[in-house]
């Protein structure tokens, strides 16, 4: 919670995976994300983000999480968006 609490804080917003189940729904809105955004945005991707099922090896492993294809979607996005750096 105080995590969460710290980004609303910095006037950022979160997109919580409960209401984006749907593969192509969490691609549309990374993509509206990066577009909406500034010049020079800065992307990190957390592994632990991913379903323990498509990653194993993580250090926080969980039985929700993105999918494969979605970590994979989110990373290609990022990737040729011209404002990334």
């Amino acid at each position: 919670a105080q995590h969460a609490q710290f980004i609303k804080d910095q006037g950022h917003k979160i997109i919580w995976l409960g209401k984006n189940e749907e593969e192509s729904l969490l691609a549309r809105q990374f993509e509206m994300i990066l577009a909406q955004g500034k010049d020079n945005i800065f992307v990190s991707f957390d592994i632990d983000s991913i379903c323990s099922a498509f990653a194993p090896g993580v250090s926080c492993p969980g039985v929700r999480g993105l999918s494969a294809q979605q970590a994979m979607d989110i990373c290609f996005l990022a990737g040729k968006c011209e404002k990334v750096r």
